[in-house]
């Protein structure tokens, strides 16, 4: 019988291989594919139908941003991430007036291999009429996957109990864990603009609304435990997270609402395409 502090060590030595692995075909892409070698982009307004917006938080992630897309300064960091960037920025009245709309974080480049100007790929394949379209780590472009059953994997914890419960009381029957979707991450989607309204609306936010909601004891226990985060020099300083999250670690928060969009997608059957 194997003890449990030997089956927590496995699970560590299982992560510590899959970032490094990760990092391995990084630096090999960038040296073998010449769609990762960063182009310098055409301006943001060369393409007024396509609004790709570029979240940072201060001057030094400032010096980050990639002049294809437009720039948002994100004024607070909440538990909720990215996302919480998407909620801003969706208030703020800015996914009007495109036929297209994304976020993308000013990290981007360190987490996608692809270097392209994006809004030229989207509008040389609008023709096809997808849907959205979404950053999925290169070898897995064209495989679905089991998204909450890998999210419960790399994070040795539970993410799918009660965000389940939260999606069937919006009327969707489905088992998260059996849930096969496209390998979108990181909350990095372009998709048309309706239909990103209606996910932020009816789905995004109404599941916020729930893991904010105090009075759900049950909940709130459950969504505020250790979400086990954490990589090589990616982590933010258990201070920072003291006053973000209100615990020295990463709660289930943002590692839920990352996953929700293609969850939906996947839900409402809507057709998307890989960029990288």
């Amino acid at each position: 019988m194997i003890a449990p502090v030997d089956c927590i060590k496995d699970f560590k030595i299982l992560g510590h291989l899959y970032w490094a692995t990760k990092l391995f075909l990084r630096i090999i892409t960038s040296f073998t594919n010449p769609k990762s070698k960063k182009i310098i982009a055409v301006p943001a307004d060369a393409y007024p139908d396509i609004k790709i917006y570029q979240a940072y938080y201060n001057p030094k992630t400032q010096k980050h941003l990639d002049p294809q897309f437009i720039p948002f300064e994100s004024k607070s960091c909440t538990k909720y991430f990215a996302d919480q960037v998407i909620l801003d920025i969706y208030d703020s009245g800015f996914m009007n007036n495109a036929h297209y709309f994304g976020v993308v974080s000013w990290r981007i480049w360190e987490k996608i291999i692809c270097r392209e100007d994006i809004r030229a790929f989207i509008a040389a394949t609008a023709h096809e009429n997808y849907d959205f379209y979404y950053f999925s780590g290169r070898i897995l472009k064209t495989k679905k996957t089991r998204l909450w059953q890998q999210a419960n994997f790399w994070h040795r914890s539970d993410l799918t109990t009660y965000t389940e419960k939260m999606i069937r009381e919006l009327g969707f029957d489905c088992t998260l864990t059996d849930l096969q979707t496209v390998p979108g991450y990181y909350s990095y989607q372009i998709c048309r603009t309706p239909l990103y309204r209606d996910y932020v609306e009816n789905f995004l936010k109404p599941i916020k609304s729930k893991m904010d909601d105090l009075s759900d004891i049950q909940l709130q226990q459950w969504v505020n435990q250790d979400a086990n985060y954490a990589r090589y020099g990616d982590t933010v300083q258990v201070e920072e997270l003291r006053k973000i999250t209100g615990y020295p670690f990463y709660t289930k928060h943002a590692f839920i609402t990352e996953r929700l969009f293609p969850t939906y997608a996947t839900l409402k059957g809507w057709r998307g395409k890989a960029i990288d």
